[in-house]
């Protein structure tokens, strides 16, 4: 078989593959550095976080008999709590504050072991939004992990497949690198280093191997100009993943109870939703985890604007929550929506529950309206025809649910007017929309302000223009929106 390449063509093919071998040994080590550079951080964000609670924690908590004169002598040194002896050894605590070596010894044992409850008690939820130095830090650190270690787990499978056969056919190739070597080597020593050489350039071209890899260096050098914007903005489209990621690496760091991580919401207000009871006789229906939370949330909070992504079934919570009201002792139901969509709802609740549904829409409105409010049950009324409802002395909705709520776009318009006359005889409101997101600012307050002025007011306080975050947290207790990719559908 005839050398149709020159002996530096070898050597450059070999190197070429030794680059290659290096570079996937040096992504697979980047990832497990990375994998350690990320509980660094981790244990930093713990560390401080135990430090702010054992902080809360006075030195006299030591002692559950009254204060004792070792107690004593270490607020005299200015050790006023548990964070303020944590690094400080028992030794030095003793030859510091003149106790004895017993009692510094013990001192420093209970606040160990405090802290070390309040270490593995500490969780964290993925929030593009926190702008903490630390957190940043992590979620940077957590971007590159995630980038690199797909990369290094393409570069697993690559070694696997081919690393023996690539060192073989390098071995095979290396008479070709020398005249002397070629000319005194056996013919079919030959045919192999020829065979050889093209069956490295056909790998070296390859997309599986060759290209991949120099697809990788590509890749791991445009990383190296990302910042921290980058990962916050990665992070927000898809935080299952960093969490999920995130707990690979470090085991029960991340908030996993659904209560915690659904979704923004401050976590005393999700712990308390979470606990609400859904009363589901009447229910015709199985909610999905996201959904039973969403009812949860409603129930919990009585007003609130639901702007869950379309197909996740506001449309369900809403009348599930109608039903746990119903078996709460609750009567009526009111449902605005526009004209186009009456009948859909009246099909929607007769379909999905027992509740008694009454269409309140053209020519039989008066009608319909007497049996609703003689009997109870659910209303379902257009935007326009809701505005001829009367109500006796002293009624009560059990819950007005208004659909497309982001129509209403002038506080001062008559419709508005009329959903704030519904709403003032209603004990619970619900918004939906399918569109509203945390960027609509004026609108989203203009809504609020209809259901719970209080919170309005403390927009107003942020300023023109508040932060992102800020507006977060300040609607988080009447707004909830989740996407496709945050729940398990």
């Amino acid at each position: 078989m005839q050398r149709l390449f020159s002996k530096t063509e070898a050597r450059q093919v070999i190197e070429s593959h030794k680059g290659f071998k290096s570079a996937i040994d040096r992504i697979i080590k980047g990832r497990d550095e990375l994998s350690q550079i990320v509980i660094d951080d981790i244990c930093v964000i713990r560390y401080e976080e135990m430090l702010k609670k054992l902080s809360e924690i006075p030195i006299d908590d030591i002692d559950t008999g009254g204060k004792s004169s070792r107690v004593a002598a270490l607020e005299d040194h200015d050790i006023k709590t548990f964070a303020d002896a944590y690094d400080i050894s028992a030794q030095s605590l003793a030859e510091e504050c003149g106790i004895s070596g017993y009692d510094a010894s013990n001192i420093k044992g209970i606040i160990d072991s405090k802290a070390d409850e309040i270490k593995n008690g500490i969780r964290i939820r993925i929030d593009a939004e926190d702008m903490s130095l630390n957190f940043s830090k992590l979620a940077s650190d957590l971007f590159l992990y995630a980038r690199i270690s797909e990369m290094a787990a393409s570069c697993e499978k690559i070694r696997r497949k081919y690393a023996g056969i690539v060192d073989l056919e390098m071995e095979a190739l290396k008479i070709a690198c020398a005249d002397v070597g070629w000319k005194l080597a056996p013919q079919k020593e030959k045919n192999n280093a020829v065979s050889a050489f093209d069956r490295l350039t056909e790998l070296g071209r390859s997309d599986t191997y060759g290209n991949l890899l120099s697809e990788f260096g590509r890749e791991l050098e445009k990383l190296k100009t990302y910042g921290p914007e980058k990962a916050r903005d990665e992070i927000k489209k898809d935080p299952r993943l960093y969490a999920s990621l995130l707990e690979d690496i470090f085991p029960n760091f991340v908030c996993r109870d659904e209560t915690e991580m659904y979704y923004g919401i401050p976590d005393d207000i999700a712990k308390e939703a979470g606990s609400c009871r859904i009363l589901t006789e009447g229910l015709k229906c199985e909610l999905k985890k996201y959904q039973e939370w969403g009812v949860k949330f409603i129930l919990h909070q009585k007003n609130v604007l639901l702007a869950d992504e379309i197909s996740l079934g506001k449309d369900i919570q809403a009348i599930a929550a109608c039903v746990s009201l119903k078996n709460e002792g609750k009567g009526h139901f009111l449902f605005v929506c526009p004209a186009g969509k009456v009948q859909w709802w009246r099909d929607a609740i007769s379909k999905l529950s027992d509740l008694q549904v009454y269409d309140l829409h053209g020519q039989n409105f008066k009608e319909a309206a007497e049996k609703w409010l003689e009997n109870g049950g659910a209303a379902v009324c257009d935007i326009i025809s809701s505005e001829n409802l009367r109500f006796p002395v002293g009624f009560r909705l059990g819950m007005l649910t208004v659909d497309e709520a982001d129509n209403i776009k002038d506080i001062n318009s008559a419709r508005a007017a009329n959903i704030k006359r519904l709403v003032f005889v209603s004990d619970s409101d619900l918004f939906l929309s399918d569109c509203l997101t945390e960027k609509d600012t004026e609108q989203l307050t203009m809504l609020i302000s209809v259901i719970r002025p209080d919170i309005a007011a403390q927009i107003s306080m942020l300023g023109g223009l508040p932060k992102a975050s800020a507006f977060k947290k300040t609607i988080a207790p009447v707004f909830c929106r989740r996407c496709k990719e945050e729940v398990d559908l």
